[in-house]
């Protein structure tokens, strides 16, 4: 009868609300959680870094003259210090919800790649899709793009004596590609060790079920390319 049809779809109804209000609810407690771990990484664990590097120096310039032996570990110390303060601040952004937007990607990379090139004299450009900046990744999807992105622009400043780099994100049919290319010194890429990264590049693409692709030869500058499907 009609009543028990319409009892059915009202059930339906109320079934398909109720889990909609739990999986609402699920996320929310998800991205608390997400923002307390990265309170309580950038609260404690940052501080704590930052003070066992801050003491190391002042203690190095203390024991120089006495303990010249020793200032080396103290150094080291504080240079570890401040390596893990940087490795945590990607942590701490990774992890905040409100980073999700491919637009918080895009800002942090131009941010870090400008604070390599400016003191080096290096000229950097970015360009980015329009019709990426509404895509919101995977966490661990941002991340490796984010770190393979940060490889590939530290070994330019470092390694190629480049005067440019040129970056670039869009999206092809439902995948992102990612090219980082300067106009350094290039290599042998054929004859090339994994070294200076590049096989953590690697397996990151492919934990993304991408792939990266390296493209150099002497004196030809280096092009890497890194393809990952949007999830």
């Amino acid at each position: 009868t009609w009543w028990f049809i319409a009892l059915c779809v009202a059930g339906v109804g109320c079934g398909m609300y109720v889990l909609y209000r739990y999986r609402m609810n699920q996320i929310l407690k998800l991205q608390q959680v997400r923002n307390k771990i990265a309170s309580d990484l950038h609260d404690d664990v940052g501080s704590t870094l930052s003070s066992i590097s801050m003491y190391s120096e002042i203690v190095s310039g203390q024991v120089k003259d006495t303990h010249p032996q020793s200032t080396l570990l103290l150094d080291k110390i504080s240079s570890n210090s401040r390596e893990m303060i940087e490795n945590m601040s990607d942590i701490v952004w990774m992890i905040k919800p409100g980073n999700d937007d491919f637009k918080n990607i895009e800002n942090r990379m131009l941010n870090f790649a400008n604070e390599l090139c400016v003191p080096a004299a290096i000229n950097f450009d970015f360009t980015a899709d329009a019709a990426i900046t509404g895509i919101k990744l995977p966490m661990q999807q941002r991340r490796d793009l984010y770190l393979i992105f940060k490889e590939a622009v530290n070994n330019a400043v470092k390694y190629s004596g480049c005067h440019s780099i040129h970056a670039s994100i869009r999206q092809q049919n439902n995948s992102l590609e990612m090219r980082v290319s300067d106009d350094g010194n290039g290599f042998d890429s054929a004859a090339a060790s994994q070294g200076n990264g590049l096989d953590n590049m690697q397996k990151r693409a492919a934990a993304n079920n991408g792939q990266l692709t390296i493209r150099s030869s002497p004196g030809g500058g280096t092009e890497i390319v890194a393809v990952m499907p949007i999830i």
